[in-house]
């Protein structure tokens, strides 16, 4: 299987930007909800494959369909539709790419877009868990689809949406037939199977929309980098005791050289003693002063710290997240030789190529520089899809992990070559 690092290393960022939470737990943790209900995940998950190729969409619908033949899995619970999403669709997508399925389900990324078909499949107002639309005549029922194909010729066609999903037979006929319904429930299967009969005839065109009756109005859907900014002040100063409360937080694996976590493991009678101890050695390192010669090496420290780290992207989350609280136990960090002398060749080379000067940051995808002000979660996932299907790409030809070392020696100048071949031979071509 090919390597995808780079798609992970990003997953990796995306889970650790968001959690803000303090390691000593003195932020504030709020969350935004859509106005819409939660939507069905085996909805979303047909959604991102119809993005993958709209064939695959059919596919995935005719295996939910047949995994569903004797059980509704409307009733069936998220964790249920969320297991059998990832089930069907790795039977049809490469493992990248269902890698990329979860990101996805886990942000609600085409949660907007069921939410519309919903929404235009209540505004019917069709008292029925799946229902179909033949040119403004509605039904539950597969005969009746039948005789509203026969006289749907003397009304006008609806005009169908740029996201809408068609079967791919039937798509020349003049009759429109719109299904809505929930992939995988009863009464979707017995309207999906007649208008797959018809399609296939080329008696109607058949159009699946998402659609489901029954929702709960309480169950909101938890908003992720949708542009939400977050801007309270309190200007109220409050007393609060908070010594003996008990907190629901991480030990550190290093705090002023001692292994919280190991020693509690090693005497576990002695843990609220050990949790004092901790608190106390918190409230003495919370912003101490250093001196100069204690901060000229902090960032090399800091790098070594979480490179010697057993969990490196939880304490890289710690120490980013409030850098100054660490500081002092930081700057007691020695530095291997071989990690200086590694991070001073990235300076030297690769930062200097890519333009930035020392204390900047950037953000690459296989060779590609990243805006971080103006890149949101969406543009970052649509950037994965296209890289990962590069990299599948490379693989079907034969490259795998010489794909890594094509990546670290790309390139970086903006300079553009175009490499144009004939059958006389080859000739480069450079535009300025």
């Amino acid at each position: 299987m090919v390597y995808y690092w780079t798609v992970w290393y990003v997953i990796s960022v995306i889970i650790r930007l968001s959690f803000a939470i303090d390691s000593v737990g003195k932020s504030v943790i709020a969350s935004v909800n859509s106005k819409w209900n939660s939507t069905s995940l085996i909805a979303e998950t047909s959604e991102f494959i119809s993005r993958e190729n709209e064939k695959l969409f059919w596919t995935f619908a005719r295996h939910v369909a047949e995994n569903c033949s004797s059980v509704d899995c409307a009733s069936a619970t998220d964790e249920q539709k969320y297991e059998l999403s990832l089930n069907q669709a790795s039977k049809i997508i490469s493992e990248a790419s269902v890698d990329l399925l979860r990101l996805s389900l886990s942000l609600r990324v085409f949660s907007p877009v069921v939410q519309l078909f919903q929404k235009i499949g209540t505004d019917h107002e069709v008292p029925c868990d799946a229902f179909f639309d033949v040119h403004g005549i509605t039904g539950c029922q597969p005969s009746q689809l039948e005789n509203a194909v026969m006289t749907a010729r003397e009304r006008d066609a609806p005009e169908l949406l740029s996201v809408d999903h068609v079967f791919e037979f039937g798509k020349e006929a003049d009759v429109i037939v719109i299904v809505y319904g929930e992939i995988g429930s009863t009464p979707w299967l017995q309207l999906h199977e007649k208008a797959v009969e018809l399609a296939t005839a080329g008696k109607s065109k058949y159009v699946l929309r998402h659609y489901s009756m029954a929702t709960s109005p309480t169950k909101k859907i938890s908003l992720s980098g949708y542009g939400v900014e977050l801007a309270i002040k309190n200007t109220e100063y409050k007393a609060v005791d908070d010594t003996n409360e008990k907190k629901e937080e991480r030990d550190e694996e290093n705090l002023h050289g001692f292994n919280f976590k190991l020693l509690k493991e090693l005497h576990p009678d002695s843990k609220d003693s050990l949790d004092a101890f901790r608190m106390h050695l918190k409230e003495i390192q919370e912003l101490a002063p250093l001196k100069q010669w204690q901060v000229q090496d902090l960032s090399f420290q800091a790098s070594q710290l979480i490179i010697n780290s057993d969990n490196a992207i939880e304490t890289l989350k710690q120490l980013s997240q409030d850098f100054p609280r660490h500081a002092r136990s930081i700057s007691r960090q020695s530095v291997d030789h071989n990690t200086r002398k590694e991070i001073e060749v990235n300076q030297k080379e690769y930062l200097v190529n890519a333009g930035m000067e020392p204390g900047e940051s950037a953000l690459f995808l296989n060779g590609i520089s990243l805006d971080i002000d103006s890149l949101d979660t969406f543009q970052l996932v649509d950037l994965i899809k296209q890289e990962e299907r590069v990299s599948t790409g490379f693989f079907n030809m034969g490259f795998k992990r010489e794909y890594l070392s094509i990546l670290v020696n790309m390139e970086l100048s903006e300079e553009e070559n175009e490499l144009r071949c004939g059958l006389q031979g080859c000739i480069s071509l450079v535009f300025e």
